[in-house]
């Protein structure tokens, strides 16, 4: 839901909103950036949030991964949420210094036998399959290498079982 402010006729949007929200498209344009599902703009800290939460697991992920690659400074982690899911955080900040935060998450059903051992797969393979979790609310660190693995790995199986059918 979109709610409006109504400004007096001639009154100047605020100048830090828009510069802001120049940045954010200029972005997304830029890096040509997957569109997030929802976008929260914090104009006193100069940054954004992201969700994705549209599409397949490997495509939720890849299009983290992208937001990633387009920042400076990335921090990333992934952790056991709710209702058995695992939630992905990417952090860091665009040349223009806006800091972002994009997250995204799978379900561990929806993940199933799909993901292998191997970069990064062990440890979410260990969780899909129940053999070991984090609480929930825990977070551990992830390189992108060891989420680029992972989706190639979903990819994979999708590959395989479009095949099979």
């Amino acid at each position: 839901m979109v709610s409006c402010v109504r400004r007096a006729a001639g009154s100047v949007p605020p100048r830090g909103l828009d510069r802001l929200l120049r940045g954010v498209r200029a972005h997304l344009r830029v890096w040509r950036l997957p569109r997030p599902d929802r976008l929260v703009i914090y104009t006193a800290s100069r940054s954004v949030t992201a969700e994705i939460t549209q599409g397949r697991p490997p495509d939720r992920l890849a299009a983290l991964l992208a937001w990633a690659w387009s920042l400076q400074g990335v921090t990333a982690t992934w952790g056991h949420g709710p209702a058995e899911t695992v939630t992905v955080l990417v952090s860091g900040r665009t040349c223009s210094g806006i800091g972002v935060h994009v997250s995204a998450a799978v379900r561990l059903a929806e993940l199933g036998d799909q993901v292998r051992p191997g970069p990064g797969g062990a440890r979410l393979a260990c969780w899909a399959t129940g053999s070991a979790r984090l609480p929930v609310g825990a977070a551990e660190a992830v390189t992108c290498d060891e989420l680029a693995a992972v989706v190639a790995h979903l990819r994979a199986a999708e590959r395989r079982e479009v095949r099979a059918a």
